[in-house]
């Protein structure tokens, strides 16, 4: 609820802000997770979601936000963003981040993240929209590979949407 609150407020403000001010929202998900959980445990898994939060909590800016949204999902919100070269680097560090092994227990685990990300610049400026784009970006980086961050394109969604309204129209008939 905090972060979408903060998600309004930043919105609002780059609305009203007229010097090209935007903000990204990052939505992150653990490549693998069920597998850490399946080997590890539930409360392993539980205490890597710990460690990957201070992870990601280190890669982000001091006025970024981040949010747990559900089970392996992250977000990160990032408020007053000048230019999309931000967000990439945000991105590429929390990608280096995890190259590093975590400790689990006594276990050497390795993991990655696919990483979506939607802009007021390249999305709407609607705060759920933003989620739903980035949310959407994040699993075109999933079916591209895992370990990768996709930044969201209207036209690649309005494919997907086209895509999916065909499917419907063909069973229908």
């Amino acid at each position: 609820v905090l972060f979408r609150n903060k998600l309004e407020e930043a919105v609002l403000h780059s609305e009203r802000s007229g010097d090209q001010a935007g903000c990204a929202v990052l939505i992150i998900n653990i490549d693998r997770f069920q597998q850490i959980n399946e080997s590890f445990g539930h409360s392993a898994g539980d205490r890597f979601l710990i460690s990957m939060a201070s992870t990601l909590r280190r890669c982000i800016g001091s006025t970024d936000i981040l949010a747990r949204l559900s089970g392996d999902e992250f977000a990160v919100l990032m408020p007053g963003m000048k230019r999309v070269m931000a967000v990439e680097d945000v991105s590429e560090r929390i990608h280096d981040a995890m190259r590093q092994p975590y400790d689990l227990d006594g276990n050497e685990v390795f993991t990655s993240v696919s990483i979506g990300v939607a802009t007021t610049i390249s999305s709407s400026t609607h705060p759920e929209d933003l989620i739903r784009d980035a949310d959407f970006a994040m699993h075109r980086a999933k079916l591209a590979g895992k370990a990768r961050t996709e930044i969201y394109l209207r036209e690649t969604h309005q494919r997907a949407r086209s895509q999916f309204h065909l499917e419907t129209e063909l069973r229908r008939a």
